[in-house]
């Protein structure tokens, strides 16, 4: 259960990760700095690297990590429903149309 998961445990998670899948739902300690900063690793990580992401209910999480993880290359659909308000098209994508839709939402170039 990984509603009481940190930004130190995320962090963790981040070092040399072999995650394909990986869900926080619900981590309501959760900072967007550390959202933002697993996003940048995730992106330059070498070997297998997470593909779908699952941060629904997460109340701390908006803009700027909704920014950093469309903007991760291998990170081909994420969930942040039921965070801090973002556009529509920015809180779910799970294919190359609705990720490009999340990225012209929050006006961030296409990875």
């Amino acid at each position: 259960f990984a509603a009481g998961l940190t930004d130190r445990a995320l962090q963790e998670l981040s070092v040399e990760s072999r995650l394909r899948c990986l869900d926080l739902s619900g981590c309501r300690q959760l900072t967007e700095g550390a959202v933002v900063e697993f996003a940048s690793k995730m992106a330059s990580a070498v070997g297998p690297q997470l593909q779908f992401f699952q941060l629904e209910t997460c109340p701390n999480l908006g803009r700027a990590a909704a920014e950093a993880l469309v903007a991760c290359g291998p990170l081909l659909r994420c969930s942040l429903n039921s965070c801090r308000p973002l556009p529509e098209a920015a809180t779910f994508w799970k294919d190359r149309v609705t990720r490009a839709e999340a990225c012209r939402a929050l006006n961030v170039d296409e990875p």
